[in-house]
């Protein structure tokens, strides 16, 4: 195989890991944020001590 294909190759597979887990790890951030308590799925998370 041509060294130029090979390395591009490695570079599409590492980048492709990083952006999965950046995405993951946003949706994960931004999960409960939209929730305002009321719409009944019965997830509730604890303030945040010193906010109200």
């Amino acid at each position: 195989m041509n060294p130029f294909l090979d390395q591009f190759a490695v570079a599409a597979l590492i980048g492709g890991a990083l952006a999965f887990f950046v995405v993951r790890f946003l949706r994960k951030r931004a999960g409960g944020k939209s929730c305002g308590g009321d719409c009944g799925c019965g997830t509730t998370k604890p303030g945040k001590p010193g906010r109200s």
